[in-house]
């Protein structure tokens, strides 16, 4: 299992039986908060900062990241600064989190799959 936690300037705070599955990496410049209950499934990032790449890219800009308690994660999910993710959330695997996410919600980006033939047969 390999669960990367990186607290450079900031604090990272994890509440009671949480879980991380394999490639879960949290960085952390300002705040991160995980309450109590939460599993994070496999390959899920957490960041509170990102590049300010129209300065330099040595220069972050940081915004504190608040999980709620009984929060699931699902794998391969990008959770970005600024996120407040409610107590008793779902968010589902593949997604991208910036912003407010009210307490009971099921998040989930809807994508739609598309498949055109680009060759003719012969």
């Amino acid at each position: 299992m390999n669960v990367t936690l990186r607290a450079e300037e900031g604090r990272i705070a994890i509440g009671d039986k949480c879980f991380f599955n394999n490639n879960v990496s949290v960085t952390c410049m300002e705040q991160i908060q995980i309450g109590n209950g939460c599993q994070i499934a496999n390959n899920v990032v957490i960041v509170d900062h990102d590049h300010d790449y129209k300065n330099s890219l040595s220069h972050f800009t940081k915004e504190k990241v608040i999980i709620g308690n009984h929060v699931w994660i699902g794998a391969n999910s990008v959770i970005l600064k600024g996120a407040t993710i409610g107590d008793n959330c779902v968010i589902a695997a593949g997604s991208i989190v910036k912003g407010v996410v009210p307490d009971n919600t099921l998040y989930y980006q809807s994508r739609e799959t598309t498949c055109k033939t680009i060759i003719k047969p012969i």
